[in-house]
């Protein structure tokens, strides 16, 4: 079932690295890893898909029914927990309270069900200023 991670028992002994994530308006764009820079942004979920990280999520569908997710995605859980870091510099505590009350919830469940092209999701204020 697993394509690309390794049991821990199986994975490489190599050495630890420093990581270092730059964003640039909420997006990733440039990655250290010890020595090593990368850039471009298919680069940078390569590199950092090659660390370990597995998942198992038990899940209500919006169907009414029970599933079992099994999710191998180290790329995205490290840019997500290094987005949740930046986030704890950058927004003051109320912005970021009111922000997660009414929009990350909101939009998590219209994504989680497929509803990114529809009107419910055009009523989603946008992350950005402006729009």
């Amino acid at each position: 079932m697993w394509k690309l991670t390794s049991s821990l028992e199986h994975a490489l002994d190599i050495p630890d690295y420093y990581l270092s994530v730059e964003f640039k308006a909420g997006l990733p764009v440039k990655v250290t890893v010890g020595p090593e820079m990368h850039v471009d942004p298919v680069e940078i979920f390569l590199v950092l898909n090659q660390a370990w990280n597995r998942a198992h999520r038990y899940c209500n569908r919006f169907i009414g029914v029970k599933s079992r997710g099994c999710y191998e995605s180290p790329g995205a859980t490290i840019l997500g927990a290094a987005h949740i870091d930046m986030e704890g510099l950058t927004p003051d505590r109320n912005v970021r309270a009111l922000r997660d009350q009414f929009v990350t919830v909101e939009l998590g469940c219209v994504l989680y069900n497929g509803h990114f092209f529809t009107r419910e999701r055009g009523f989603i204020p946008s992350q950005k200023s402006g729009e």
